[in-house]
């Protein structure tokens, strides 16, 4: 059955399956009310969300991770709401930068009320994310912290180019860590504490977090250069992995699809993927005999299908 939509993910167990299904939506419910603050502003504005695969694949991190222990606590769907919160207050954040997108969010407000409203709505939804973290212990809190310390540094090491002593792609790969890989090391490390995992098993779910979602956003970009219905001409955002590695080989020149493919980038990045996904995978090799792991290890085959990597 498939669970996963956007992310490809197929359970046999048609048990599990259904279960999966039903916690996807209770997480999605709960998040509704989470995010809600009773202030209008703050709400139309945390009412723009979109279904994505990333978002789906932080919930299943959450719920699978959980699944090395107590499956269906209660406690699990909080976790995976705090998680979610915390995306949602960087993608706000995020917002400050892009001035006509939110802008359109306070209308009929003045434009240059804008940044406010995407500062105090992330602020609001790291808030939401904490007070959750609260009811789950002293070391979802503390979890909790340090993710929101590493997502915000991530986003300020994001808008700041490398300097000339740095490695393009090894900047982004850090940056991506930070952003990206330092929450869905959160949703699988809370995940399995939620579930009443053992230590050694909630570290390792921290580690395969981390690894799982830098291989996500890989996987994502890497779809776009391979997205047949993309014009050769598409130009590649300045952020992409591809056109850093075209800064290496061909300075200078506007980062474009085909340009990319002409210097073979798209094959290095499907290097960089398989490669990542293979950590994920060993990381998960040394993680308990349970439905959960194999279900894990398929999600790790589902970032490979855009790269033919399988």
């Amino acid at each position: 059955m498939l669970v996963g939509t956007r992310v490809g993910l197929n359970i046999d167990d048609i048990d599990v399956a259904e279960q999966l299904v039903a916690e996807l939506s209770a997480a999605d419910a709960a998040l509704d009310a989470a995010a809600r603050s009773g202030y209008g502003l703050i709400d139309d504005a945390t009412g723009h969300r979109q279904e994505t695969a990333g978002r789906e694949l932080r919930y299943l991190l959450v719920l699978l991770a959980a699944r090395y222990g107590r499956a269906g606590h209660d406690g699990v769907i909080t976790a995976a709401v705090a998680c979610e919160l915390n995306h949602l207050a960087t993608v706000h954040h995020d917002r400050i930068v892009n001035e006509p997108e939110i802008a359109e969010l306070a209308e009929p407000e003045p434009a240059r009320w804008a940044n406010w409203v995407a500062i105090l709505t992330g602020d609001f939804l790291f808030t939401a994310a904490a007070r959750l973290a609260n009811g789950l212990g002293i070391e979802a809190v503390e979890l909790q912290a340090r993710t929101a310390a590493r997502l915000v540094t991530g986003q300020l090491r994001e808008e700041l180019e490398p300097t000339p002593d740095d490695d393009p792609v090894t900047h982004y790969l850090s940056v991506v860590a930070d952003k990206t890989g330092a929450l869905t090391a959160t949703c699988a490390g809370l995940g399995a504490l939620a579930g009443g995992s053992d230590r050694q098993v909630i570290d390792a779910m921290l580690r395969f977090g981390e690894e799982i979602g830098v291989a996500h956003r890989i996987a994502e970009e890497l779809a776009r250069l391979s997205d047949s219905d993309q014009p050769d001409t598409t130009a590649l955002a300045d952020d992409a992995l591809a056109a850093r590695y075209l800064r290496r080989v061909a300075a200078g020149q506007p980062a474009t699809i085909e340009l990319a493919r002409q210097h073979g980038v798209d094959a290095l990045v499907v290097e960089d993927l398989t490669a990542q996904v293979a950590r994920a995978q060993e990381t998960l090799r040394h993680t308990p005999d349970t439905p959960a792991k194999k279900m894990l290890g398929e999600l790790c085959e589902c970032l490979l299908a855009p790269a033919g990597a399988r």
